[in-house]
């Protein structure tokens, strides 16, 4: 399992064997997931229906059942940003422990693949096995430049 210094951002980049983010609704599904691996485990009983609305909501801002999540530790990163690609993701995460980002990806891959579309989800399992993304984990530390701090300042007239 690779270890990362906490707090220090990270760029991850994990690619699916098919074009797994065609759908608006596989989106949704996927950050519901990720929320859902971030803080615990995916509540029992819930329908892709839900999970779609759940990340629909996430991605508003607004809070979600409680139902959704079964909160089992403090969130393993903070999310800084993400880009859903069609066929691959990629994460900037400050990560909370050494293991946090291996464990959260990992949680991420294996449920998001038992969440997919059904269409997607016939295809893998009949196609591939009962998995999603070729590549679990590829990551480096992003170059992020020291910015003047005027950059933000609004322009003065």
């Amino acid at each position: 399992m690779r270890r990362f210094e906490i707090n220090k951002p990270v760029h991850i980049t994990s690619r699916a064997l098919i074009n797994i983010f065609r759908e608006k609704d596989d989106c949704y599904r996927f950050i519901f997931q990720f929320f859902a691996a971030n803080l615990g485990r995916r509540g029992t009983n819930i329908f892709a229906g839900d999970a779609v609305k759940a990340g629909e909501a996430l991605l508003h801002g607004e809070n979600i059942s409680q139902k959704f999540v079964i909160k089992d530790h403090p969130p393993l990163v903070d999310l800084i940003d993400f880009s859903l690609v069609m066929n691959h993701n990629h994460f900037y995460l400050s990560p909370n422990t050494e293991d946090a980002i291996s464990s959260l990806i990992r949680r991420l891959n294996n449920g998001f693949a038992l969440c997919v579309s059904h269409l997607s989800f016939f295809r893998m399992w009949y196609l591939i096995g009962n998995f999603c993304f070729l590549s679990l984990l590829k990551c480096a530390t992003p170059y992020l430049p020291k910015m003047s701090s005027n950059i933000f300042s609004p322009l003065k007239s």
